[in-house]
């Protein structure tokens, strides 16, 4: 797992004189001005904003109880410091928003299976470490929120939209500050459910709410379903998924036609094999762990330094 700073180049290449100058360069273009990846078999693209990092996952974890939560299940793995600077670079890009007391984003892709679940999810994780936190599964038609933290199917934003007065829907977690609402058990049609007035009047309680500070929302594909262009125009700002080896330019493209004057943070772009972190960078993370839990060891009140 890594995050790169901005980048055309795989990330075995180094970048020559010529290079770095381009990508400084890159820096300051237009926010929806789409640049392409230097090698065909990549699908890098970058839309401006403070979160264009690069997120290097392994192959995803099946959605088997807490394991997709990888900030809670292993918080000093390389994962979990890469969702650190994740979570760093969303609270940048946010913190100029004219929104109210509760800040809120969404995070799609263009395709399923892109690894948007898993990044809302410990990003949502990551953020709950010093804020108040709302995860919300808007994914009505194929919800996977409530299975990332093992707990069944049951009311949520679809029966809150719906019906708006059903109590108790927020789903305390096992991080602090960090509360889930399911995707709910309504069957409304999803489009006519976040286009609604009621959704309307939920956003707006949410946005001046003192609860949370964060409202973040797993959102369905971009390209496939309407649900991610109504809301996107409704939220303060979209991380955009990308699977790299997956998804092509031109799909990532025809998927952002179909958002109005997106508030577009960044692209977090998805690796699905582990061979894609090098070797000497995985042993220089764990000698810098074992090197800060020794001195985190000398340091405590047991140990004190001599």
């Amino acid at each position: 797992h890594r995050l790169h700073k901005r980048s055309r180049l795989t990330p075995a290449t180094p970048a020559t004189t010529s290079q770095k100058q381009e990508q400084t360069s890159l820096a300051h273009q237009a926010p929806q001005e789409i640049l392409e990846a230097q090698t065909p078999e990549t699908s890098e693209v970058e839309l401006g904003g403070n979160v264009v990092k690069r997120l290097l996952l392994p192959a995803f974890p099946t959605n088997n109880g807490v394991s997709m939560v990888t900030t809670l299940t292993h918080p000093e793995s390389l994962a979990a410091e890469e969702y650190r600077r994740l979570c760093f670079n969303v609270e940048w890009g946010l913190k100029e928003t004219l929104s109210g007391p509760c800040k809120t984003l969404m995070v799609t892709s263009a395709l399923p299976y892109e690894g948007k679940t898993i990044t809302a999810v410990n990003l949502a994780s990551t953020l709950a470490r010093n804020h108040t936190v709302l995860l919300i599964d808007a994914n009505f038609r194929k919800p996977a929120v409530h299975q990332a933290f093992g707990i069944p199917p049951e009311y949520g934003f679809s029966d809150l939209i719906e019906h708006q007065t059903i109590p108790h829907l927020f789903v305390p977690t096992e991080r602090p500050n960090l509360s889930i609402l399911p995707a709910g058990l309504t069957l409304g049609h999803p489009a006519d459910l976040l286009s609604s007035q009621h959704m309307q009047q939920f956003l707006d309680a949410l946005k001046t709410s003192s609860s949370f500070e964060y409202a973040i929302f797993d959102v369905p594909p971009a390209s496939v379903i309407p649900d991610a262009s109504i809301l996107a125009s409704k939220l303060d700002g979209i991380v955009w998924i990308i699977w790299e080896l997956k998804t092509s330019k031109d799909l990532v493209r025809q998927a952002l036609t179909r958002i109005t004057n997106p508030a577009i943070l960044g692209v977090v772009l998805n690796y699905s094999e582990q061979r894609t972190l090098p070797r000497k960078y995985d042993k220089i993370w764990k000698s810098y762990r074992h090197d800060a839990q020794k001195l985190q060891h000398r340091t405590s009140p047991m140990n004190p330094p001599t």
